[in-house]
């Protein structure tokens, strides 16, 4: 059924310290509520221009702003319906402001995407919440929504496209992806990692979002027999070359998911401290090797026990290991968010 008379804006800031995870996740819903007849906007003070344009094409309508002032993006408005705030740290009195304004609007909603459990949200009407595993927590909004079963995946992520792979020879292709930024330029270190790695040779496949420290990367795939370099590649093409891997190593954000849908083990690596509690949950249920980022800039040799642990399940990673991951995240939340 479409719901032409219906409109989710979205609030949510992203590249720089803020990573790409969040605009992903929210472009992933915004396009399952834009195919559902739903007008979508983003209102954003980040570069608009800076998003890849498979994920801007999920909203009608981008606006930017100067600052990030709830008042502002909100204010002044003719209508609203349905707002989702997708925010990290923000404290739960931008909420409430939030929720001020939008209860002037008669049957309006408030949504909030949460990770870390550190704030109530009662000011939401509804939080989603998808750590893996999470089954209860002590929101204050009315409904939650949590777990796995509500992590938002792209839909290209179960359509891969066809790619020609290099011949990898005698080496384990793997796939380095560590966020959309890498802000503490773990990328490089964890080639690095790779070539001193004894006993096994790598393919290393990097797949960057912005292209942050592309000639030194670039410059250490050299040292590689065989080596791969993609920037800003949309979800389809992504979700080839993560099936064309032995195995990952990534940021433990909605790359976890990602690599769970397409059935294939990774090493996850902790880049910020919204990541820790998924990491946990990865290490306990998929019993799966987890690093610190900060410990691999102390030293790369830090990856030698995980890397040794995680090649050592590769030949019996033959079954379907991640449970109750699927591609219908999104639509879950568009049901339940249509249900307020």
């Amino acid at each position: 059924m479409m719901d032409k008379d219906r409109s989710l804006l979205t609030i949510c800031r992203f590249g720089g310290e803020h990573g790409w995870g969040h605009i992903t996740r929210c472009s992933a819903l915004n396009a399952r509520a834009r195919s559902m007849g739903w007008k979508t906007e983003l209102v954003t003070p980040s570069e608009i221009d800076s998003i890849d344009r498979k994920l801007i094409e999920a909203f009608e309508n981008a606006t930017p702003v100067d600052r990030f002032d709830v008042e502002l993006m909100l204010g002044g408005r003719d209508e609203l319906d349905v707002v989702l705030i997708d925010e990290m740290y923000i404290e739960d009195a931008y909420y409430g402001r939030a929720r001020a304004i939008i209860d002037r609007y008669p049957g309006a909603r408030l949504v909030a995407i949460d990770d870390m459990r550190q704030r109530s949200l009662d000011a939401a009407h509804m939080t989603i919440n998808s750590e893996l595993g999470l089954r209860e927590a002590a929101y204050g909004s009315d409904i939650s929504l949590l777990g796995e079963r509500y992590a938002l995946l792209r839909k290209g992520i179960g359509e891969p496209m066809a790619i020609d792979t290099p011949n990898w020879g005698i080496s384990i292709p793997v796939l380095v992806m560590i966020g959309g930024t890498d802000p503490l330029g773990l990328t490089d270190l964890i080639l690095e990692g790779l070539l001193n790695f004894e006993s096994v040779s790598f393919a290393p496949i990097v797949v960057s979002g912005d292209g942050n420290c592309r000639a030194s990367i670039e410059k250490r795939l050299d040292q590689f027999e065989v080596s791969l370099y993609k920037e800003a590649i949309g979800a389809s093409e992504l979700s080839a070359w993560i099936g064309a891997c032995q195995f990952g190593i990534i940021s433990c954000g909605t790359s976890v998911f990602e690599f769970a849908a397409r059935d294939t083990p990774f090493l996850g690596v902790i880049v910020v401290d919204n990541q820790e509690a998924v990491a946990g949950q990865v290490g306990a249920l998929w019993n799966l090797p987890i690093v610190s980022g900060s410990e691999i800039v102390r030293s790369q040799s830090i990856l030698n026990s995980p890397l040794s642990r995680l090649i050592g399940k590769l030949n019996r990673w033959s079954e379907k290991s991640f449970a109750a991951v699927d591609l219908d995240g999104a639509k879950r939340v568009m049901d339940a968010i249509t249900r307020l």
